[in-house]
């Protein structure tokens, strides 16, 4: 076990080799930028013996998700349980410290690397900790952040219309899903309340004998979705990974906020949903 210990902490070596290795990037998101395209990965549990593979495995999903465009790209809940040299139940405090750091490295460096902001959701028995990557390398993990001149929160309770949010981020991993709008974890619900965006990653697949499920999606108002139902985007499945894209209007987005403020719900009752 401590030899295993050893060959895996050995792995920051690895992150020191592949660190400020930039590729052709995206262009910078311009400040108030009013088209902003976002991806939302659902991952299916899988346990990584080496850093290296699960480095390269978050790679080609930000690879992927960039192609096509993506300049915010959204993991689910729970990643860093995927970096097991042994089982977290028998690590030691220090042990924990030293894997959370090399994880929040491999989200540093690609987001570098790739040009790209990235979200992720670190949990830790009781706790998570959510952060956004910036392209610059900086982590940004306050109760409000600018992403490209955009004002993003994670989700939680308590929002009101008052609140200046542009996008609400919900990396979840769940073990409850029933198909219907109830089970969207509230962030479609609370796209219709605020008229916001909204971007729910799922972690998805067995661990520890529980099975979690879950479909990802973007989000907004029912009046900036072409479809009128206040889905962008929504993962094929509950339970395989999936990549999706969606383009923020925000520019349209605020023209809905701007003629919309009923606290009713009789325009979605009115919906072709």
């Amino acid at each position: 076990m401590i030899n295993e210990l050893k060959k895996f902490f050995s792995s920051f070596l690895f992150m020191k080799r592949t660190r400020f290795q930039p590729r052709a990037s995206l262009k910078r998101v311009k400040q108030e930028s009013e088209i902003f395209r976002v991806a939302a990965v659902q991952i299916r549990f899988q346990a990584f013996k080496k850093v290296k593979d699960f480095y390269y495995s978050v790679l080609k999903n930000v690879e992927n998700a960039k192609e096509q465009g993506a300049q915010l790209i959204c993991f689910p809940e729970g990643m860093n349980l995927e970096l097991q040299p042994i089982s977290h139940d028998i690590m030691s405090h220090s042990q924990c410290t030293h894997i959370s750091e090399l994880y929040s490295k491999i989200f540093m460096n690609i987001s570098i690397n790739e040009g790209v902001y990235i979200s992720e959701a670190q949990k830790w028995e009781n706790t998570v900790v959510r952060s956004i990557w910036t392209p610059d390398g900086h982590r940004l993990n306050g109760e409000r952040v600018s992403c490209g001149g955009r004002k993003i929160v994670f989700f939680k309770e308590g929002y009101n219309c008052d609140d200046k949010i542009d996008l609400v981020l919900n990396p979840a991993m769940t073990r409850v899903w029933t198909g219907d709008y109830e089970s969207f974890r509230n962030a479609w619900l609370l796209s219709q309340q605020m008229y916001v965006y909204s971007v729910e990653s799922y972690m998805v697949g067995n661990y520890k004998g529980t099975q979690f499920l879950g479909k990802s999606g973007i989000y907004g108002p029912i009046e900036v979705t072409n479809s009128r139902n206040g889905i962008l985007a929504l993962s094929k499945s509950e339970s395989f990974e999936d990549l999706i894209i969606a383009e923020l209007n925000f520019t349209r987005l605020e023209k809905v906020v701007n003629l919309v403020r009923d606290k009713s719900y009789d325009r979605l009752l009115s919906s072709n949903t």
